[in-house]
């Protein structure tokens, strides 16, 4: 009798592990399911500050300011164009002169805000690709000359960099590449 209720217990107790196995595996799940949601919650937020604050205005910056900088695009794009046709080349694929229409122009608003830095990251893209006012505003991000001009502090300047970048804008076609490489030279 004692080893039917022993087997009885042993059974019982068998029985409790497996369901409390199935009760933590159900709970680890929806954990994971949650995790998730919560991750994706956390992307679609970042997502919409990125947005946000790619429109909101800096402080103290006027409605007309922020459409300066939106149409900041538009010379930059007839500039693009018309080296191109100086060169007795196309401006290439009309996306390709919009993203480095946009990257000198979200450049531009960055340098407005002070972030050479950032400016910095996004210009050498598009000077890769061979945009001359890229070229220029980089070099200008590395001009010493300039940046004691900005009023920068904990940027440092690369005399030689930006005579590089400088010559690459000038062969670009900025005329006032030129005068900056000169005035190195003096």
């Amino acid at each position: 009798m004692l080893a039917r209720e022993l087997a009885v217990i042993r059974h019982d107790l068998e029985s409790l592990q497996t369901r409390l196995k199935q009760v933590a595996e159900q709970g680890a799940a929806e954990q994971r399911t949650s995790l998730q949601q919560e991750r994706e919650r956390i992307a679609r937020l970042e997502q919409e500050l990125a947005l946000a604050r790619s429109t909101m205005p800096v402080a103290g910056q006027t409605a007309q300011a922020r459409r300066v900088e939106t149409d900041a695009a538009k010379p930059v794009a007839a500039e693009t164009v018309a080296v191109a046709n100086a060169r007795g080349g196309s401006p290439g694929n009309p996306e390709d002169t919009q993203d480095m229409t946009r990257l000198v122009a979200r450049a531009s608003v960055l340098l407005g805000q002070g972030d050479i830095g950032s400016a910095r990251i996004v210009l050498e893209r598009a000077a890769e690709s061979g945009n001359a006012q890229a070229s220029f505003m980089l070099a200008e991000t590395y001009d010493p000359l300039i940046l004691s001009q900005w009023g920068t502090y904990g940027t440092r300047g690369d005399a030689t960099k930006a005579r590089s970048l400088y010559a690459k804008a000038e062969a670009g076609g900025i005329k006032e590449a030129k005068q900056r490489f000169d005035a190195f030279l003096r």
